[in-house]
């Protein structure tokens, strides 16, 4: 295949990874909107956290089912439905069709996310893998810097929320017909030990009847039949799923690649700036709904750390492509998110209370920067450190932390919500930041296949 053609599935990849960052970044604001359009502002957790629980269930098998199926063939379909369910959630009324909706999309999008950056190094070879990736990410934070401040214009034009997918979707079109057309049919690999089905299942039925419960319970009742019968399920889930990964003969989660403790390292560092990463989440609802702020200047809000991030991952990209060396991003990443933790601490504080947009510009300024380096490390590392044949499962596997620890915090952001009120989400993330910091400091750079 021609370089040319290569490129163009290359720019598919790219616009869909552009627009998925696009449309979830953009949902601080725009969930407030839909909530508030359907008077659910206290159900508002159920946007994030249906939809990152079931991008984490899917995303530990997306990287077995690309062998089996094909990724290039993976990848389409999963564009397909993912279009075709924001479709229904922006043309269908009601709340919690658009929430089942985009819990589809969340699976849609955890089949292809890390899956693209396998399909890249396919096409591409490890080595230019690594520089265009960096660029892709660098696309997806300039996406993140556009999203907030664009849906605040969106939400408040006459159209409302719903302008932002009638504009998302036909560029999502085109991304599908380029991908279609430049990306190589990959092969599907032979002998392959049975796919953890259940493990998948499992994971959905732990995280989706927890998130449920976690946004019920304050509200209902701890004691309530559909919190309990919620609960029951969770715990159902988390038992069925230690007792299938053992027996399973190929598990979804796969430990073994942990026994590179510094693969181990990067995966902790994301799953835990994950969890702090999604207070960041709840700000523009917050500024919102309690201090007054409008929706164009909460969403502008949020525009200079992500300015922060776009600059910051084209520079970290390059240097990691360039020095194959790690270990001073994790710094900045982990000391970036500590200092702010301390600062999103003190939210709603008497001291900077009279200044919510300000102060919320400044809070989150130190953590959204360091987005940039949940860009590049944990869809890199893999690449650059495990065996090839360990390479899918641990892109797969590490794409997990992340969603996982999104998809956990927002079930506990829900309860926080519902029980002491929402300024109480921003305590969250100093905890996860002194975790990190251990971890953080715990790693090194070392070469491939090393501690395996």
């Amino acid at each position: 295949m021609s370089s040319n053609k290569k490129m163009i599935g290359y720019l598919g990849i790219v616009i869909a990874n552009f627009m998925a960052m696009f449309l979830i970044s953009g949902i601080g604001i725009l969930g407030y909107a839909v909530a508030g359009e359907y008077d659910a502002v206290l159900n508002v957790s159920m946007v994030f956290t249906l939809e990152s629980a079931a991008r984490c269930a899917i995303m530990p098998i997306s990287g077995k089912l690309g062998e089996k199926i094909g990724r290039k063939t993976l990848f389409i379909f999963a564009m397909i439905v993912y279009v075709i369910a924001y479709l229904i959630a922006a043309t269908v009324p009601g709340f919690w069709v658009y929430v089942i909706a985009r819990t589809v999309t969340g699976a849609a999008w955890g089949l292809w996310v890390t899956n693209s950056f396998v399909l890249m190094n396919d096409v591409f070879g490890n080595e230019d893998t690594t520089k265009l990736s960096g660029y892709a990410q660098s696309a997806s934070t300039v996406a993140m810097m556009l999203a907030a401040p664009l849906a605040g214009i969106f939400c408040a034009t006459t159209i409302g929320w719903r302008l932002e997918y009638y504009i998302c979707l036909p560029i999502m079109v085109v991304a599908i017909i380029l991908s279609a057309i430049g990306i190589p049919k990959t092969e599907k690999q032979k002998n392959q030990l049975p796919m953890d089905i259940g493990g998948s299942f499992f994971t959905c039925l732990f995280l989706i009847p927890f998130g449920l419960a976690m946004n019920w319970g304050p509200s209902l009742g701890w004691g309530n039949k559909t919190t309990v019968l919620c609960l029951i399920l969770t715990i159902i889930g988390i038992i069925g799923l230690l007792i299938s990964e053992k027996k399973a003969s190929d598990p979804i989660y796969p430990v073994r690649v942990l026994k590179n403790k510094y693969y181990l390292s990067v995966f902790i560092v994301s799953l835990f700036f994950s969890i702090a990463n999604s207070a960041f989440n709840y700000l523009p609802t917050y500024v919102q709904y309690f201090a007054g702020v409008d929706s164009v200047r909460a969403g502008f809000m949020t525009l200079p750390s992500l300015i922060l991030a776009a600059i910051l991952t084209t520079i970290l990209g390059r240097y990691v492509a360039k020095n194959m060396k790690y270990r001073p991003v994790m710094l900045l990443w982990v000391i970036g998110t500590f200092i702010g933790s301390i600062l999103l601490f003190m939210t709603g504080m008497p001291i900077v209370a009279g200044i919510p947009f300000l102060w919320g510009v400044i809070s989150i300024l130190p953590i959204g920067g360091t987005n940039s380096c949940q860009q590049i490390v944990p869809y890199t590392y893999p690449i650059n450190v495990l065996k090839p044949e360990e390479i899918a499962i641990g892109m797969s596997f590490m794409g997990v932390s992340g969603v996982f620890g999104n998809t956990v915090a927002n079930g506990l952001m829900g309860a926080i919500i519902n029980s002491s009120g929402m300024v109480n989400c921003f305590k969250v993330p100093i905890f996860c930041a002194v975790i990190m910091l251990i971890f953080g400091f715990m790693f090194k750079d070392v070469k491939r296949g090393e501690t395996l």
